[in-house]
């Protein structure tokens, strides 16, 4: 999604997230923000490497772990949820929709093509969808939006990629991943999917490179 269909400073939005979280999180893990934000990244760090179960899970684990602290307690996961629906939608900044986002999903739709939306699942659910908000596509009925709490998975590893061509029903050789980050979406054609690359480097391997305007004209050949 970043990058793809929405315009956005990523290190922005982080920089601005973890300062949000911060006083958030470090009361509940009963530490200081600066400690709690460290045993944060390592719980991230748990759901980029291999795992079993979904990357929640692996998230939480690690935090536990680490603390003694379940996440999964009712007041804790109150606490957490309150934020990613009242806090992390407001960290927007200048983020804004990618020109041509709206009109390719539709497009896509309109086709009776499956759409997954692959973005990075390190988020829960709120903050995937205040994101999807940002890019203008709310409203839109998806396939399926890849979150920390349905992935087992994340990019670039294949399991990520297959999982998501088995949850739209099409075979990965059959699937498109559309993307503007050379490395985590690029990576898809190892599970023999074709890419359309919208990123800036002209050195990427893919199957096709232009905007989504160009996707557009493509898949309506």
């Amino acid at each position: 999604m970043d990058g793809t269909l929405l315009d956005i400073d990523i290190d922005e939005l982080i920089g601005a997230y973890f300062t949000a979280l911060a006083p958030v999180i470090a009361p509940i893990l009963d530490t200081d923000e600066r400690t709690a934000m460290k045993v944060v990244e390592a719980g991230v760090k748990a759901m980029m490497t291999p795992h079993s179960g979904s990357n929640k899970e692996a998230f939480d684990a690690r935090i536990e772990e680490l603390t003694g602290i379940n996440l999964g307690d009712p007041e804790n996961e109150r606490t957490i949820d309150a934020f990613y629906r009242d806090v992390f939608p407001t960290l927007r900044g200048n983020a804004r929709p990618i020109p041509g986002a709206e009109t390719a999903i539709k497009t896509c739709q309109s086709l009776g093509l499956p759409i997954g939306i692959a973005t990075q699942p390190i988020f829960p659910e709120g903050a995937i969808h205040a994101r999807l908000d940002w890019a203008g596509l709310s409203d839109l009925s998806l396939d399926i939006v890849s979150t920390y709490e349905n992935s087992l998975a994340t990019k670039p590893h294949p399991e990520y990629f297959l999982q998501m061509a088995q949850r739209i029903g099409v075979d990965p050789t059959k699937c498109v991943m559309v993307g503007d980050d050379s490395y985590l979406d690029m990576n898809a054609a190892k599970v023999g999917m074709m890419t359309f690359y919208v990123g800036t480097d002209a050195n990427i391997d893919c199957t096709w490179r232009g905007t989504l305007e160009d996707l557009v004209a493509l898949i309506t050949e």
